[in-house]
């Protein structure tokens, strides 16, 4: 049995259709977390516009990891999830060590 069409809406009320997909479109991405221009750095890497940086990127302390730097508004979710694999006794399984770090550039 198919699954039936879901029609999620932005917070702008813009409805899109999309079949058996648990990612949002792009646009809804950049609608939450914003959109930044960016430029070829020296290393290869990516230099996102400073302004964005400065107004969206935040290094803040979360269980089983400690500091962090990423979005703000991940910050909160991710404090929450991982305080919970705190809770249930799971933070052995997480290990900071092994955790890729999360690198902006500006």
């Amino acid at each position: 049995m198919s699954e039936p069409l879901r029609t999620p809406t932005s917070r702008k009320g813009v409805r899109w259709a999309r079949h058996r997909d648990q990612v949002d479109p792009q646009a809804i991405i950049k609608e939450y977390f914003g959109e930044f221009s960016a430029r070829p750095a020296p290393d290869h890497e990516l230099s996102p516009d400073p302004a964005w940086v400065d107004a969206n990127i935040v290094s803040k302390t979360v269980p089983l990891l400690g500091t962090v730097t990423c979005h703000r508004l991940i910050i909160e979710p991710l404090r929450e999830a991982l305080g919970h694999f705190g809770q249930q006794g799971l933070g052995d399984t997480i290990n900071p060590e092994a955790t890729p770090a999360a690198t902006t550039r500006a």
